[in-house]
């Protein structure tokens, strides 16, 4: 997957409102961190309006269950899982009747139907979790826990493992860190919504109406351009389904 470094993202946000992104004042530090959190949540409406139609952000993997249960928890697939979208008994992409398994997602896990066996090896389809993006930079003598979020070199990335200092390269090295990509095909899309998004001035709610509204025409054209169909508009995804 083609993808662009996240100050991109923000640099061309900021030079839409005038603002210079060098400058190290305080209005443009504030600027930086209410970009990086529209960016975020943009990033999350453009993530599941496209999650059936954009091949890179829709993955397949075969998990063999423990007492019915394939689990969610970081360190236990080959990417992390954002969210299911189906299993199956088998490969979806090669199969032409791939018996879809019936499935809840729990607390715990995936958790399969009894009929289909407690350790049974099954192929679960998935969204990969949505980009989060910050306007905090890295430093070394911070200690971070899993799930923080630092910028460095012009890229996000989120805290995997719990730790303290080092050298960032060496600890990206060692998995501490994983870098949150900006798909190109939805940098456009991303950029111009969050410019129209800042230039509101009605509050946090105004502001997401606003960005569901670009989203929604830009998303349209990307679809038609690469010839997929649009899978539920720009909706905002809450832990309990769409709203």
């Amino acid at each position: 997957m083609n993808t662009v470094s996240y100050t991109s993202i923000q640099t061309g946000i900021l030079r839409n409102l005038s603002v210079d992104p060098t400058s190290g004042t305080e209005t443009t530090t504030r600027l930086k961190a209410d970009v990086a959190e529209l960016v975020t949540q943009a990033m999350d409406n453009a993530w599941h309006w496209c999650m059936d139609g954009w091949p890179e952000l829709r993955k397949t993997l075969s998990r063999t269950a423990v007492a019915s249960i394939i689990s969610l928890a970081r360190g236990t697939s080959i990417d992390p899982i954002g969210q299911v979208i189906n299993v199956t008994e088998r490969h979806p992409w090669t199969s032409v009747n791939p018996s879809p398994v019936p499935f809840s997602v729990t607390g715990d896990g995936i958790m399969l139907n009894d009929d289909v066996g407690s350790t049974a090896t099954v192929y679960v389809s998935y969204l990969k979790p949505a980009p989060k993006f910050t306007s905090t930079d890295w430093l070394t003598t911070t200690p971070y826990i899993v799930g923080d979020l630092v910028q460095n070199s012009g890229y996000c990335y989120e805290c995997l493992t719990a730790h303290t200092r080092g050298t960032f390269a060496t600890d990206l090295a060692a998995a501490k860190w994983e870098v949150q990509d900006v798909p190109a095909f939805l940098a456009t899309p991303i950029k111009t919504a969050v410019t129209a998004a800042m230039r509101e001035k009605d509050g946090q709610t105004q502001r997401m109406q606003v960005i569901d509204q670009i989203l929604d025409r830009q998303l349209s054209t990307v679809a038609e351009r690469y010839d997929f169909s649009r899978t539920g508009g720009a909706q905002r995804v809450t832990s309990g389904g769409y709203n």
